[in-house]
């Protein structure tokens, strides 16, 4: 049975990979306490420097987003918090940031509505593990079906997604030790694909141009890059799902296709190859080999 007192709201923002960590948790929120969810894709993207948008709509089912009048309520509220802070205690609106431990249940000895914002970016395997048995159901299979039909799935033996935030001094927003892994390290795993006659190619998935990455290898190379065309996330986010092998820098995105491709069961054979300094530890699955 639903509780209709507690309403769940969870602020969207980043790229596709964040929102889908934001989106677990607040799906973990909301079977934990049994109250509705709704996903503000609105406030989090006013400022956004990179132009990022709400994507997550694309691929899981059964969104509810916020209406107008929520909408108006978390203007107030962000308003409150920047310049009347003190009198955010009367509101029957709460905001849990990252660092807070979130725990509801006093609140439901209360009889009165109470809205519970949520802000962070939560990235942890926890919550999609917690779901990994419903993950067929909770992401719009019918989609990633369709771009199944793309003569590239088949081929994707090692695909290498790269991303080393040249953008940012910020490094440690991105790895833990502020150390991002470098075409270096990732020219390292591929000594020993390189023997490998079955594979023929690599395929790159990057921000960057095409122009920007060199790597040291004799194997034909296909760019899945903006340069190309290549700037849906969607899009691939399901590419990497289909590759057998994936070798992944610092990316919630990157994350996501290696963790879907594992639990989809897309690929038997599947190997990933994964950065030892992710932000959250667990992160780290077992059966990835860390680099």
């Amino acid at each position: 049975m639903t509780n209709k007192n507690i309403i769940l709201i969870v602020e969207l923002k980043g790229g596709l990979g964040n929102q889908l960590f934001q989106y677990f948790h607040g799906l973990y929120l909301k079977t934990t306490y049994k109250c509705d969810l709704y996903i503000d894709h609105r406030t989090g993207y006013c400022n956004d420097n990179y132009n990022r948008e709400y994507e997550l709509f694309k691929i899981i089912n059964n969104i509810k987003t916020i209406n107008h009048w929520l909408l108006f309520n978390i203007f107030i509220l962000k308003f409150r918090l920047k310049y009347f802070k003190k009198l955010h205690k009367f509101s029957n609106y709460k905001i849990y940031e990252e660092n807070i431990t979130i725990n509801l249940n006093n609140l439901f000895t209360n009889n009165k509505k109470c809205y519970i914002y949520i802000r962070g970016y939560w990235q942890s395997s926890y919550f999609p593990l917690y779901f990994k048995q419903k993950l067929n159901s909770i992401f719009n299979m019918d989609m990633i079906h369709n771009i199944q039909t793309n003569t590239f799935l088949n081929q994707i033996k090692v695909a290498l997604c790269l991303r080393f935030y040249e953008e940012t001094s910020s490094t440690k927003e991105y790895a833990i030790n502020g150390k991002i892994k470098t075409i270096e390290d990732v020219d390292f795993i591929l000594k020993e694909f390189e023997k490998d006659k079955s594979i023929k190619n690599y395929f790159v998935f990057s921000s960057l141009d095409s122009n920007c990455i060199t790597l040291n290898s004799n194997k034909l190379i296909t760019y899945l890059t903006p340069d190309f065309g290549y700037t849906d996330a969607v899009e691939s986010l399901v590419f990497m799902i289909h590759a057998e092998t994936l070798i992944i820098t610092n990316s919630s995105l990157y994350w996501w296709g290696a963790f879907l491709g594992q639990y989809f069961q897309i690929g038997q054979k599947r190997k990933v190859y994964c950065p030892d300094n992710l932000l959250n530890e667990n992160l780290l699955l077992d059966s990835w080999i860390k680099y």
